[in-house]
């Protein structure tokens, strides 16, 4: 009777987490096709690997998660609460959210990416000036609010790195800022900054006059003009 009883409060405890009891064990085959990257947004990937045959996500800034398997493709995400669906049909093969109240209803897709995908910022980090420029130029094109290219933080970016003496890499982030918003007096005038901080005259005064001609009352950006030329 008492082994009944535990039995069954086993069981409903496993309907109730959504999760069954028996989950059947990954194949080799749905492991080597669903592992890899799959694109969270412009910048960012959900990373699916398995340890010992237990999916591990990195999901954003969450890292190592151990999602609970349901079934061989469905599987249960505490920390997002969330249920996410691995469509191996679909090409390429995505993750499905769906919605907590109807399991049915998708709510995102997260398409895998291929090894040979590079974001963005991978561009930059490996010294591909022109490669990080046109990623980042396509990210402005289909979305010009995007965070991603926000002009301020660029400059941030750039002045953080003047602060720890590594012009090349400054005037990288400034040239990008530059590309990017070329309306900007600002952007120029940073550039400029970090061309006169390396020793080059001749490009700081073409930055600086292009800052003076979209703003004709930086006065800053005037003083220098006229000392360089």
């Amino acid at each position: 009777m008492l082994k009944n009883i535990i039995s069954s409060f086993v069981l409903l405890l496993c309907i109730n987490s959504l999760i069954s009891c028996a989950s059947p064990e990954l194949t080799p085959e749905f492991i080597a096709k669903t592992e890899g990257r799959y694109l969270l947004n412009a910048d960012e990937f959900i990373q699916v690997s398995y340890v010992e045959k237990e999916l591990q996500l990195n999901w954003g800034g969450l890292k190592n998660i151990q999602p609970l398997q349901m079934n061989t493709t469905d599987f249960y995400i505490k920390e997002i609460n969330q249920k996410i669906v691995f469509d191996l049909q679909d090409t390429p093969i995505s993750i499905h959210v769906l919605k907590k109240s109807e399991q049915d209803s998708i709510t995102h897709i997260y398409k895998k990416i291929p090894a040979s995908y590079k974001f963005a910022y991978e561009y930059l980090e490996s010294g591909d000036y022109d490669g990080a420029l046109n990623a980042y130029l396509t990210i402005q094109k289909k979305d010009s609010l995007s965070p991603i290219i926000n002009e301020n933080d660029w400059n941030n970016k750039g002045y953080s790195q003047l602060r720890k003496d590594s012009i090349q890499k400054a005037i990288l982030y400034f040239k990008l800022n530059v590309a990017l918003h070329p309306n900007s007096y600002n952007v120029y005038d940073s550039l400029g900054e970090a061309y006169l901080k390396n020793g080059d005259s001749a490009l700081a005064l073409t930055n600086y006059k292009m800052a003076v001609k979209l703003n004709p009352s930086l006065g800053s950006a005037k003083r220098i003009v006229k000392k360089l030329q």
